[in-house]
């Protein structure tokens, strides 16, 4: 993840030719003024973040997760 999917996003925000970039030198935005990142932390934060939701889906629940399998076994 660290040397191929964030390396792709980070130019995407960080670079002057990123679609992204608040600092294009031709003041063509895709999206108004675009995206302004103080310190990389929201560049960094979404990444993991949307990674995690993609994997928490393609993972799936637990097992027996949603049922009451857990209560016969006490009883």
């Amino acid at each position: 993840m660290c040397s191929l999917i964030y390396p792709i996003i980070a130019h995407w925000c960080w670079s002057t030719a990123g679609w992204l970039s608040a600092f294009r030198p031709d003041g063509n935005f895709v999206i108004g003024n675009n995206y302004l990142d103080f310190a990389g932390s929201g560049v960094v934060h979404m990444t993991g973040g949307f990674a995690a939701l993609l994997m928490a889906y393609f993972i799936g629940p637990r097992k027996n997760r949603f049922t009451d399998s857990w209560k016969k076994v006490g009883s």
